[in-house]
């Protein structure tokens, strides 16, 4: 994916729209399946363009486990069963499975990718990679690269709270991928651009689960969540070298050891 939106050429031509929508549904599904269907949870933790792969028909794949974490089976199940009394059956397992946080002092990772709780403290959860994924969505959008430190194109835009700004006042003109020109459908684009603020809100229990995600890219509304929350929205941009030096970093390793991930986990039951 990160290819096709920075190697435009003759033999090799911009990313049209019906694609985008495509691969975005796509890595959705495959993120969802990873968090709600596996026989353990895993959490892929470094989403991003250049680990989308895309074959000869825009399917996407995600690849590149090598930070990816396993959660145990039990642990979520038990929690379920902890908290029956306080939410739909319909509610649980999808959301106590995504929202348990778990904590290490390796961090690894992009760092254009990575939500503020795991930065600053070590947390990780299933939401990591939907804040990730929200990032990707504004790439595959824009296609803007988002470097180390630089939230996408500070000629253009500067950071998600300026996106949620252009969003509201419709003006999504200038965030979209000018190699487009101009085509793309508008109403589509606006629930893109909402989906992917949705998802890189500072806090990790306010961001969709990635089930949630897929409804919305498959034509459910969202809204009717977005007026519900736009106006408490909090947004955080990628996280550049100042945040590198701060206290709060200090004593954690910035890089993590790789998970082996069986092939029999991926594939899931037969």
């Amino acid at each position: 994916m990160d290819s096709h939106l920075r190697e435009c050429s003759a033999l090799q031509p911009p990313l049209d729209w019906p694609t985008r929508m495509h691969i975005a549904l796509g890595v959705a599904r495959g993120i969802s399946y990873l968090h709600e269907d596996c026989s353990l949870q895993i959490i892929h933790r470094d989403i991003k363009p250049s680990n989308i792969l895309l074959d000869e028909n825009f399917e996407p794949l995600i690849g590149d486990f090598g930070m990816a974490k396993l959660v145990n089976h039990e642990d979520w199940k038990q929690q379920i069963q902890e908290s029956k009394s306080a939410r739909a059956p319909h509610q649980m397992a999808a959301l106590d499975r995504s929202e348990k946080l778990y904590s290490t002092n390796h961090i690894g990772g992009t760092f254009a990718y990575l939500p503020p709780e795991y930065l600053m403290h070590g947390y990780f959860s299933a939401k990591n990679d939907v804040f990730a994924f929200g990032v990707v969505l504004l790439e595959l959008i824009s296609g803007s690269r988002i470097d180390f430190g630089q939230p996408l194109d500070r000629k253009r835009f500067r950071d998600f709270t300026g996106v949620k700004d252009i969003g509201e006042h419709n003006k999504l003109g200038c965030l979209i991928d000018p190699h487009l020109r101009g085509d793309y459908d508008e109403k589509e684009a606006e629930k893109l651009v909402k989906l992917a603020l949705l998802c890189v809100q500072e806090s990790p229990t306010k961001r969709p689960t990635m089930s949630e995600a897929v409804q919305i890219l498959k034509g459910s509304s969202l809204n009717d969540r977005w007026e519900s929350e736009k106006a408490e929205m909090l947004l955080t941009f990628p996280l550049g070298e100042s945040l590198l030096d701060s206290e709060e970093l200090s004593g954690r390793t910035l890089a993590d050891s790789a998970s082996h991930l069986d092939p029999e986990v991926l594939s899931g039951p037969r």
